[in-house]
């Protein structure tokens, strides 16, 4: 079980509005075959989560994770998160997502199905749920999830279960203040956006994490942001935005590089984590300290983000080993020391908001592109042998990003 510290707590005010989207499921003149299939297969997992059927429940995954949810129900050694944790659940509504929105969350490197299938879809599907303990993976109340099926040898099976960006719902969801849920959907989409911003919250608002800490800056003197929106919703009830941040002390990892045939969800220390992930994303002997750091921090900031927004709510997991390239007994004495060097640090947005910090191979000798949004472990290497810090490496790439409209920043637990 993971356990949360939390850093800064600052609160402002926004509101909901009757956004534009797509209209409901139920609402849509025309449904093809595949989609009549989708619902039939999410109304039956919803299904067999009240009637405990983990059977059929695992028959409606598809086959690259059945063999996971076999290990998940029926192993000893097996994770208490996840959909084993849910005691009760029924169905708020279904509805299906904008491809464009929908491809931009997709996790392919998590799952190859999603990259080769010839038909995907994707529904933010709204689930009342009642649970033994509220943590990342579920709460009691109602939760929004992205889930999405793909033709998995002729029937449409769930492949991603996980929780939508708050960009994801609000574009998908039309909330009107006569909607009988009204509130509920109010407090989900709070929900949503506390945990887009790095804090876990519940329905109730209220922090499901463990211990309150401080935020300061690092030696970069930037200032410890209070975040500040303007209220674009005025005709609507408000909504609480927050500024707090969950720090993992652990991450659960399938570990699906190990063994295909039969992956298991492991708990590791976050530094652990970390220490193992890091010499495997960048060649530690070549890089300097600042592009070290830098890499560093988006490995850390991987992990965070992840931490949050687990990679599969229904099973318990919050990474696999290919979201980053995770390898026990990897770490050195290079990692070990850039890592402690920032163990208590982690990057932010000029919003104080948490963000997934791409990254990639690159180019030897070049740069690349800035205000990408994408590190690159070569640019990166580059701009260090330059001369930059290595906070100037990450606002190379981050800053007038779609991840940060700003610099970035670096917040530190006390």
């Amino acid at each position: 079980m993971k356990k949360n510290k939390l850093i800064a707590v600052f609160l402002t005010v926004v509101t909901l509005s009757s956004l534009n989207s797509n209209s409901i499921f139920n609402s849509m003149p025309t449904v093809s075959a595949s989609e009549q299939d989708s619902i039939k297969t999410i109304n039956e997992m919803v299904e067999s989560v009240g009637q405990k059927d983990w059977s059929t429940f695992i028959d409606l995954m598809c086959s690259e994770e059945r063999e996971y949810f076999q290990y998940y129900f029926s192993s000893e050694n097996r994770t208490t998160n996840g959909i084993k944790q849910v005691e009760s659940m029924s169905l708020e509504s279904i509805t299906p997502v904008n491809e464009t929105i929908a491809n931009d969350e997709l996790l392919v490197n998590e799952y190859a199905i999603l990259s080769y299938s010839d038909n995907i879809e994707t529904y933010l599907v709204g689930l009342y749920c009642n649970v033994s303990e509220e943590n990342q993976y579920f709460y009691n109340g109602l939760n929004y999830f992205n889930i999405t099926l793909a033709n998995d040898d002729g029937k449409m099976k769930i492949v991603q279960f996980n929780k939508p960006s708050y960009y994801m719902a609000t574009e998908t969801l039309d909330i009107e203040v006569t909607d009988p849920n009204y509130t509920d959907k109010c407090d989900a989409i709070n929900s949503i956006e506390a945990s887009d911003r790095g804090y876990l919250i519940n329905a109730e608002g209220e922090d499901i994490t463990n211990d309150s800490f401080n935020v300061t800056t690092d030696e970069s003197n930037q200032q410890s942001a209070i975040y500040s929106t303007t209220n674009n919703y005025s005709s609507h009830p408000a909504l609480k935005t927050y500024t707090n941040y969950s720090a993992p002390d652990t991450m659960t990892v399938l570990m699906n590089k190990v063994d295909e045939d039969h992956p298991a969800a492991v708990e590791y220390s976050f530094d652990f984590y970390i220490k193992n992930t890091l010499p495997n994303e960048c060649i530690l002997s070549t890089f300097g300290t600042a592009a070290l750091k830098a890499n560093a921090y988006c490995v850390k900031g991987v992990g965070l983000y992840h931490s949050i927004k687990p990679v599969n709510s229904a099973g318990g997991y919050e990474v696999t080993q290919y979201t980053q390239n995770f390898q026990v007994g990897t770490s050195n004495t290079i990692s070990d020391k850039i890592f402690d060097s920032i163990a208590d640090k982690y990057v932010v947005n000029s919003s104080s908001k948490v963000f997934f910090p791409e990254f990639g191979t690159g180019t030897e000798g070049k740069t690349g592109s800035s205000k990408t949004g994408r590190l690159l472990h070569y640019g990166s290497k580059l701009l260090d042998e330059q001369g930059k810090t290595y906070l100037q490496i990450l606002n190379y790439y981050y800053s007038g990003s779609d991840c940060s409209s700003g610099d970035v920043k670096i917040v530190t637990i006390n």
